[in-house]
C-alpha cells in the first residue's frame, strides 16, 4: 500500500494527482490502483459525509464479478462513455483481462475491441 504511486509512475501521468488510491477486488484477488486530484477526494469527503469513495471500474468489475448467471466460457463486457471504452474480459466469474481505451472514431473502438478478442484467441462470434 505505501507504494502505490511507485506502481503508478511509469504508466499513468500523475503529476496532477496527490491521492493515490487502491481498491481491493476480493472476488478477483487484484487490486484496482488509480490516481485522483486531491480536490476531487477533499470535495467528495466534504459532501459525502461517511461515504466510500471507489472508482467506477471497481463498481463495474464487482457487479460483474457477482452475476448469478456468470458464463462459462469467456465473455468479454463493454463499458463505453464519451470516447472511453472500458474492457472487462470474464470466465467463470474470474478475471481475465481489465483496461480503459481512449478512442476517437469508429475505427478506433472496433480496433481496441478486436485486439482484445485476438489476444485472448476469441471470436467476435
Amino acid at each position: 500500500p505505501d507504494e502505490k504511486s511507485v506502481y503508478l509512475q511509469d504508466m499513468a501521468n500523475i503529476s496532477y494527482a496527490k491521492d493515490i488510491r487502491a481498491d481491493e477486488l476480493r472476488t478477483a484477488q487484484a487490486r484496482l490502483v488509480y490516481a485522483l486530484p486531491q480536490e476531487i477526494t477533499n470535495l467528495v469527503q466534504k459532501q459525502l459525509t461517511g461515504g466510500q469513495l471507489f472508482h467506477a471500474v471497481t463498481a463495474f468489475l464487482s457487479g460483474l464479478l457477482h452475476l448469478g448467471n456468470a458464463p462459462a466460457t469467456p465473455t468479454l463486457y463493454l463499458h463505453i462513455n464519451a470516447n472511453w471504452l472500458l474492457a472487462a474480459l470474464i470466465e467463470h466469474k474470474k478475471l481475465l483481462f481489465v483496461n480503459t481505451f481512449h478512442y476517437q472514431n469508429a475505427k478506433d473502438f472496433l480496433y481496441y475491441v478486436l485486439l482484445v478478442l485476438d489476444q485472448y484467441n476469441l471470436t467476435p462470434e
